[in-house]
């Protein structure tokens, strides 16, 4: 995916912002947020209408979270006379959203805006244009229309065909578990594999209370899912040959390209710990769909093998079909029909873990419709 800013022009100006907000905090000279203001107050009027995009992004990127200056960026969106291209409203429409800047006026101007030229929008700009503005609270859908959960029918069935053929292999170490299209791998990764994605998720300090999907955002439910959860989803994992390797394996294994594998995910299970039934595919309300997509297909690789009447099963109650957790066996299945729809016959659940001192860890490798929003895109300099 492309980045929606030219990385030349922004960065110098988002080093300088950054250096500027540092100099205030290490020196505590003058307060520098209210002089940025005034400066912006005097640019931005007479700038291009890009320049005013970059000078958000900028913002952001810099840590300017609050103050003056996003005022004048609002005065300057809400009442100037700036012709915006579709990209540079996606850029601002993000950069108001990551600084939860929900300002109506703002809003208000950058959708009847959008409107004027949303015939020129691409797909990225659409999507992150939409998703931000849903992040605060206004609805795109009288320019673009309502996001859909479904995907392209042709992409469902050559991913239909991938594992139909993937079931059919006599390799020994993949089998048919189910005749929706459902497979096993045995030793899909090798121990010391994952026993190191054990270890880097636990020195890194990756582990959060695990969430689900309420309404249209992420949401920690403990009544429905109670384990932790690593995401190696930070600047640096995206170099990561490991990460990455993993990530390359699992895409050429359904015949899609890498970068529509979202970041690797470890959720954590220990004692009296479970996810109840559950979808892996989203809902058309969850706003996050417009730039993540539809997770078409799963790939859930166990990272340790558990004992005998441990528990920690995963359960298939409409294919009456269970997994046991063993070291490196993955279970493969689709979330869409061959049409393309979500399928309500792929809902599961992580059966609890019954023993104390017994921890289950499985790898949830998630594939999507779309390349997967990576930091260069909208998070540059974080």
């Amino acid at each position: 995916m492309l980045p929606l800013l030219e990385r030349s022009k922004m960065e110098g100006l988002a080093r300088f912002l950054h250096n500027f907000v540092k100099l205030k905090s290490r020196k505590k000279l003058l307060p520098l947020h209210p002089m940025l203001g005034l400066a912006l107050r005097s640019l931005l009027p007479n700038a291009p209408s890009e320049t005013v995009a970059v000078t958000s992004l900028a913002l952001c990127y810099a840590g300017v979270r609050e103050g003056s200056a996003w005022q004048e960026l609002a005065k300057t969106i809400a009442s100037g006379p700036h012709s915006f291209s579709p990209r540079a409203l996606a850029e601002l429409a993000w950069s108001f959203s990551e600084v939860r800047y929900a300002h109506q006026g703002v809003f208000a101007t950058l959708l009847r805006k959008m409107d004027g030229v949303k015939q020129m929008a691409n797909d990225q700009e659409r999507s992150v244009f939409c998703w931000a503005s849903g992040n605060l609270g206004f609805n795109c859908s009288q320019i673009f229309g309502p996001p859909t959960a479904n995907v392209d029918p042709q992409l469902a069935q050559s991913l239909f065909q991938r594992l139909s053929a993937l079931g059919q292999q006599q390799l020994g170490r993949i089998r048919r578990i189910h005749s929706y299209a459902s497979s096993s791998v045995q030793q899909a990764l090798p121990p010391d594999v994952c026993a190191e994605l054990i270890r880097k998720a636990d020195q890194e300090g990756l582990w959060q209370n695990s969430t689900v999907v309420g309404g249209s955002r992420q949401v920690v439910m403990n009544n429905i899912r109670t384990s932790a959860t690593a995401t190696f989803n930070l600047p640096h994992h995206e170099e990561d040959e490991l990460l990455y390797g993993i990530r390359s394996w699992a895409a050429q294994l359904l015949g899609l390209p890498t970068d529509f594998v979202e970041p690797l995910q470890i959720a954590r299970y220990s004692c009296g710990q479970e996810y109840k039934r559950h979808f892996d595919w989203r809902s058309a309300n969850f706003n996050g769909i417009w730039i993540f997509g539809q997770r078409v297909a799963t790939i859930l690789v166990y990272l340790k093998t558990l004992p005998a009447g441990a528990g920690g099963e995963t359960e298939f109650n409409q294919l009456n079909l269970q997994v046991t957790p063993v070291e490196g066996t993955a279970a493969i299945w689709p979330n869409v029909d061959v049409a393309g729809c979500p399928n309500v016959a792929t809902s599961h659940l992580a059966k609890p873990v019954l023993q104390d001192g017994v921890v289950k860890y499985a790898l949830n490798i998630w594939i999507t419709n779309k390349p997967y929003p990576n930091r260069t895109w909208i998070g540059w300099g974080r």
